[in-house]
């Protein structure tokens, strides 16, 4: 089935049921819903019919219902989309063209199988109308009759007569007389069934008369029928004569009849042929006159057909370019989106994880101001056991000076003993020197020689004395020595610890106002951090919206792209019908080239 009988079909669905029906419709046999049926596509028979019955079924109409209400609704459509079919002054004329109708659909479009439409007419008022066709769709027919009947504002009584599987016989009765026949008695009785020429019905006439009257004005029987014969030869003779312009005539209209409207030919006779020709030929002239605009109409639609089609082409190539671009940022928005999300994604756990180092800063500020007070603490003690230490070297410095006497008096009592043991040895030698005199002075120094034995041993014991005293003082002094050499560089130690003490203390000092100062940063930044947080925070939401607004770019590019792909495909089916019209005008211009002009 041809694509033009099926679009005005879902044309006149949409008008009765709306297009969501239609729609659904068409979604069932896989037609998107603004699908396009162009004059020279072929739909197959269950398509075609199986849309309109899923429509019947949607609304609750019976396959005859739907297809009955088809029929009517149909002709309106039809009217408007060819109203050149419908410029006729009755319901029965228009019937009467239908098959001349499909005759031209037949020449148009290659492959098209209307059905055949009869009319024969039985009354004045009558006919019989007979359907013939394949698809046997006898509903739609009865409801195109009826949709005929209210367009040419008509009663027809529909009628079956007889029911085939591929054949329908009606009896259509029309409110109005559907011909007129207008009888001239006079050439039907002289005709007397064989004669069609009127030369010799004339020539029959005359001589009928003549004969009569001859035989009334008492000429005889026989002179009347010779005054009969005569006459009939010589009105057959002058007709013929008089007749001669007819045949000339009739080849003018066979020319007419086969598309001929080239030659005007002049006619002579001073008489009814004459202005006849003259008809013929100012009609020859109109229609060629007509033809001429025919032809530059047609010409300037096959010119106009392609500057159009040029444009559509370049349309097209225009569309299909910012399709490309259209997919091209439709790819880039979605990336974009997509990017933006994951963006969205890792600064949620940034901010997330700075505002739990800012809350934890907040939460370390106490313990970081408490550890700087405990710093300060530890700082002045160690200041204070410096000072002390300091006291204490002051005391030890004493202390080493005290050795250092201590050894001096050591020194001095070494020299005394030193001393004692020289007169030790003196007393010894004295003692030594008393015993020897005492022996020279024999039995009187005996007593002074005990006395000198007694004062050698003390001078003995006391040498001894003298050297275990000089010995322990010895290592006293020695010991004395140990000690201040041990007090001397313990000093030094303690002085220079003291000294890295006292410098400690400084830095310790410089460090913890230092500390004190990035402890106060620390705060700060803190507090500095938990505000960039919140700001953060709040360009989060900002970006969240740039986001949303980049799904929303994303999505309105999809759908321009969507919408461009329609246009796109909108253009391609204009070229295809731009296409069709060509061929169309082609037609055309085949069919106006069958009349020469």
């Amino acid at each position: 089935m041809k694509g033009t009988v099926v679009s005005t079909w879902v044309e006149s669905c949409r008008k009765l049921f709306g297009d969501t029906i239609v729609n659904n419709a068409m979604q069932a046999y896989n037609l998107s819903n603004d699908h396009i049926f162009t004059p020279l596509e072929d739909v197959e028979d269950r398509i075609a019919w199986g849309i309109v019955d899923h429509i019947g079924n949607a609304v609750g109409k019976s396959h005859q219902e739907i297809w009955f209400t088809m029929g009517e609704e149909n002709i309106k459509t039809f009217s408007k989309s060819y109203p050149g079919f419908f410029r006729h002054e009755s319901a029965y004329q228009f019937l009467k063209s239908m098959n001349d109708v499909h005759i031209i659909v037949m020449k148009r479009f290659k492959g098209a199988v209307p059905p055949v439409l009869d009319v024969v007419p039985v009354s004045s008022h009558e006919i019989l109308f007979t359907y013939r066709s394949k698809r046997g769709m006898v509903d739609y027919l009865t409801g195109l009759i009826s949709g005929v009947a209210d367009y040419f504002k008509e009663e027809i009584k529909v009628e079956v007569k007889n029911q085939k599987e591929n054949e329908t016989q009606l009896s259509l009765t029309f409110e109005k007389e559907i011909q007129y026949t207008k009888k001239y008695r006079i050439n039907q009785l002289f005709s007397f069934g064989i004669f069609k020429n009127t030369a010799v019905k004339t020539a029959i006439l005359n001589t009928i008369v003549l004969t009569l009257l001859s035989f009334a004005l008492s000429a005889g029987i026989l002179n009347s029928c010779v005054i009969g014969g005569v006459t009939l030869i010589v009105s057959l003779l002058t007709s013929v004569l008089f007749h001669r312009p007819q045949k000339l005539i009739k080849t003018e209209l066979d020319k007419l009849s086969q598309r001929n409207f080239v030659e005007s030919v002049t006619l002579k006779s001073k008489d009814e042929y004459e202005a006849i020709m003259n008809s013929i030929n100012e009609i020859k002239r109109n229609v060629q006159k007509d033809f001429i605009g025919f032809n530059a109409i047609v010409d300037e639609l096959y010119t106009f057909n392609i500057s159009v089609e040029e444009i559509a082409n370049t349309m097209q190539n225009t569309s299909n370019d910012i399709t490309t671009v259209l997919d091209q940022v439709a790819v880039a928005a979605t990336t974009q989106a997509e990017d933006t999300s994951k963006a969205i994604t890792v600064l949620d756990g940034s901010i997330h994880n700075v505002s739990e180092i800012s809350d934890d800063g907040q939460k370390n500020k106490t313990q970081i101001e408490e550890a700087v007070v405990g710093i300060e603490d530890s700082f002045h003690n160690v200041q204070s056991t410096a000072s002390q230490i300091t006291a204490v070297l002051d005391k030890f410095s004493n202390i080493r000076e005290r050795s250092n006497e201590l050894k001096v008096n050591a020194d001095d009592i070494t020299q005394i003993v030193l001393i004692v043991a020289a007169i030790a040895k003196q007393i010894n030698l004295l003692a030594l020197n008393a015993s020897i005199e005492a022996a020279r002075a024999g039995e009187a120094g005996k007593g002074f020689t005990v006395v000198a034995e007694e004062v050698r041993k003390l001078s003995e014991e006391t040498n001894n004395a003298v050297n275990q005293i000089n010995e322990s003082l010895t290592n006293f002094v020695s010991s004395i020595n140990v000690v201040v050499e041990d007090i001397d560089v313990q000093y030094d130690v303690l002085k220079l610890e003291n000294r890295k003490l006292t410098e400690a203390v400084y830095s310790s000092s410089q460090t913890n106002q230092r500390l004190k100062v990035v402890s106060d940063l620390m705060i700060q930044n803190s507090q500095d951090l938990k505000l960039e947080a919140d700001n953060i925070s709040h360009l989060f939401d900002g970006i969240q919206n740039l986001a949303a607004i980049a799904e929303e770019n994303s999505a309105s590019t999809q759908e321009a792209n969507s919408n461009v792909t329609v246009y796109v495909e909108q253009i391609n089916e204009l070229t295809r019908q731009i296409s069709v019209f060509e061929a169309m005008i082609k037609n055309f211009q085949e069919d106006l080239s069958n009349y020469a002009v």
